[in-house]
Protein backbone atom coordinates (compact mmCIF):
# COMPACT_ATOMS: atom_id res chain seq x y z
CA UNK A 1 0.00 0.00 0.00
CA UNK A 2 1.39 3.86 -0.88
CA UNK A 3 1.17 6.58 1.05
CA UNK A 4 -1.37 9.16 -0.58
CA UNK A 5 -0.36 11.69 1.87
CA UNK A 6 2.10 14.55 0.09
CA UNK A 7 3.83 15.65 3.17
CA UNK A 8 4.70 12.20 4.37
CA UNK A 9 6.90 11.88 2.03
CA UNK A 10 8.63 15.06 1.76
CA UNK A 11 12.08 15.29 2.51
CA UNK A 12 12.39 18.44 4.58
CA UNK A 13 16.08 19.08 5.91
CA UNK A 14 16.36 19.58 9.91
CA UNK A 15 17.80 22.93 9.26
CA UNK A 16 14.32 24.32 7.39
CA UNK A 17 12.12 22.18 9.50
CA UNK A 18 13.66 24.24 12.63
CA UNK A 19 13.08 27.12 10.65
CA UNK A 20 9.30 26.25 9.96
CA UNK A 21 9.31 25.84 13.43
CA UNK A 22 11.12 28.97 14.97
CA UNK A 23 8.24 30.70 12.29
CA UNK A 24 5.22 29.33 14.61
CA UNK A 25 6.75 29.82 17.58
CA UNK A 26 7.28 33.72 16.25
CA UNK A 27 3.87 33.93 14.86
CA UNK A 28 1.92 32.21 17.92
CA UNK A 29 3.69 35.14 19.69
CA UNK A 30 1.80 38.50 21.29
CA UNK A 31 1.51 40.68 19.79
CA UNK A 32 2.59 39.71 16.05
CA UNK A 33 3.78 42.44 14.27
CA UNK A 34 2.88 43.46 10.37
CA UNK A 35 6.74 43.39 9.87
CA UNK A 36 6.71 39.78 11.44
CA UNK A 37 3.95 38.91 9.14
CA UNK A 38 5.11 40.29 6.49
CA UNK A 39 9.02 38.50 6.62
CA UNK A 40 7.15 35.08 6.66
CA UNK A 41 4.87 35.93 3.72
CA UNK A 42 8.17 36.75 1.94
CA UNK A 43 10.02 33.76 3.70
CA UNK A 44 7.46 31.13 2.62
CA UNK A 45 7.87 31.50 -1.30
CA UNK A 46 11.60 31.12 -1.16
CA UNK A 47 11.61 27.29 -1.48
CA UNK A 48 8.62 25.24 -1.95
CA UNK A 49 10.10 23.18 1.04
CA UNK A 50 9.37 25.65 3.13
CA UNK A 51 5.25 25.49 2.67
CA UNK A 52 5.74 22.07 3.22
CA UNK A 53 8.10 22.74 6.89
CA UNK A 54 5.58 24.96 8.15
CA UNK A 55 2.80 22.22 6.87
CA UNK A 56 4.17 19.71 8.69
CA UNK A 57 5.44 21.74 11.59
CA UNK A 58 1.13 22.71 12.01
CA UNK A 59 0.69 19.14 11.67
CA UNK A 60 2.87 18.54 14.47
CA UNK A 61 1.34 21.19 17.21
CA UNK A 62 -1.91 20.65 16.32
CA UNK A 63 -1.24 16.55 17.05
CA UNK A 64 0.55 17.76 20.60
CA UNK A 65 -2.08 20.10 21.36
CA UNK A 66 -4.57 18.06 23.65
CA UNK A 67 -1.29 16.71 25.51
CA UNK A 68 -0.24 19.88 26.05
CA UNK A 69 -2.98 21.16 27.20
CA UNK A 70 -4.05 18.45 29.25
CA UNK A 71 -0.35 18.94 31.14
CA UNK A 72 0.02 21.41 34.12
CA UNK A 73 1.22 24.28 31.96
CA UNK A 74 -1.03 24.15 28.89
CA UNK A 75 1.15 25.44 26.12
CA UNK A 76 -0.45 28.04 23.61
CA UNK A 77 -1.24 27.00 20.24
CA UNK A 78 -0.30 28.58 16.88
CA UNK A 79 -2.94 30.23 16.05
CA UNK A 80 -1.88 33.67 14.34
CA UNK A 81 0.41 31.43 11.89
CA UNK A 82 -2.34 28.96 11.64
CA UNK A 83 -4.07 31.88 10.08
CA UNK A 84 -1.70 33.06 7.54
CA UNK A 85 -2.64 31.15 4.07
CA UNK A 86 -0.14 28.38 2.70
CA UNK A 87 0.96 29.21 -0.78
CA UNK A 88 -0.15 26.55 -3.52
CA UNK A 89 1.98 23.76 -4.13
CA UNK A 90 4.39 24.47 -6.78
CA UNK A 91 3.82 22.42 -9.81
CA UNK A 92 6.57 19.87 -10.82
Amino acid sequence: MTDMNPLASAVIPPDLQQQAHDWLLRLQGAPVTQADADAFRRWRPLDPRHARAVALARALWNALGPALQAGPAAAPTPTAAASLPLPAPAAH
